[in-house]
């Protein structure tokens, strides 16, 4: 008991020792830290909650992360776009002249940001095709552009082959990529889904094991749509939840989750949303991103 005592009193010495900084150099050694840490920093005391939440010690803790830059693929051109993170109408576009692509990327398809670089999923350009290539024999696989040479990596391998297949691509935490892919020729229906090793580089991906592997025909009826299938996964739980769209006789419904895991496990939630009953094709199909902490209140 006594040193059960001795050992409290120790640790509120320091915690007061710590909370008593002088605000500069508190705000100093704060502004340092990763953005991440900041949530566990609020918890500490009530003077650092009242001091990381302070507009003037956001600018300071951003300062020259303040600017974030993203790719953006338009009009069949390559462009950089630099992004104002404290002033979201400021933005800035820088061209980029260097690419001569031999890859098409989908209109659809969308990049997931890992590690400070975008991945996409692309296909070798259908151009002069050789007289007896099979089409379905043209490469797929995975581009990184490096923001650090501002410039596309080599071409990285995927675990599977495509073909107007249904491929989305996701993150998992800070270093993992995953991909989903569903064929839509035989066998019909089943998504299967890789996660990749954490030695994830521009220029270098590896593909552990097989993650999930589920036949949706007796669950849904139906394969996800191109322009859908966005997903996550909980690799603790061996869960993934894609989103789409529910179908009706003959249109789409509302936003639906599919929750899938092994052993057959499966529920679908109904996320709302109705599309247009006049239409036919997809409306407002639902996305899930992948969600970084930041020092900057959500209003």
């Amino acid at each position: 008991a006594i040193y059960k005592k001795k050992k409290d009193s120790i640790s509120e010495t320091k915690a007061t020792m710590i909370s008593d900084l002088p605000t500069d150099v508190a705000e100093d050694v704060l502004s340092r830290l990763p953005v991440t840490s900041l949530v566990g920093v609020r918890f500490a005391c009530k003077k650092w909650n009242t001091l990381t939440k302070d507009e003037g010690f956001i600018k300071k803790h951003l300062g020259k992360n303040q600017w974030r830059k993203v790719v953006m693929l338009l009009d069949y051109k390559v462009y950089l776009m630099n992004v104002d993170l404290l002033t979201p109408s400021s933005l800035e576009r820088i061209v980029v002249v260097d690419v001569i692509p031999d890859w098409s990327i989908e209109f659809y398809q969308r990049g997931v940001s890992l590690k400070g670089n975008t991945y996409l999923f692309a296909e070798e350009k259908l151009v002069d095709v050789a007289p007896g290539t099979e089409i379905s024999d043209l490469r797929d696989f995975l581009l990184c552009f490096d923001f650090t040479k501002e410039r596309f990596g080599p071409r990285l391998p995927l675990p599977f082959h495509s073909f107007g297949d249904i491929v989305t691509l996701s993150s998992v935490g800070e270093e993992k990529l995953a991909v989903l892919f569903q064929k839509q020729g035989l066998p019909p229906y089943t998504v299967k889904i890789w996660i990749s090793s954490s030695k994830i580089e521009p220029d270098a991906v590896s593909w552990n094991k097989l993650f999930l592997s589920v036949d949706m025909k007796p669950l849904t009826g139906f394969l996800f749509l191109d322009n859908g299938g966005s997903f996550f996964v909980d690799e603790d739980e061996e869960v993934a939840v894609v989103l789409d769209k529910a179908r009706g006789k003959f249109r789409l419904t509302h936003n639906i989750a599919c929750i899938i895991g092994k052993n057959g496990h499966f529920k679908q939630v109904d996320l709302g949303e109705r599309a247009d009953p006049s239409l036919k094709l997809p409306t407002n199909i639902p996305v899930v991103c992948s969600y970084v902490p930041s020092s900057v209140d959500i209003m």
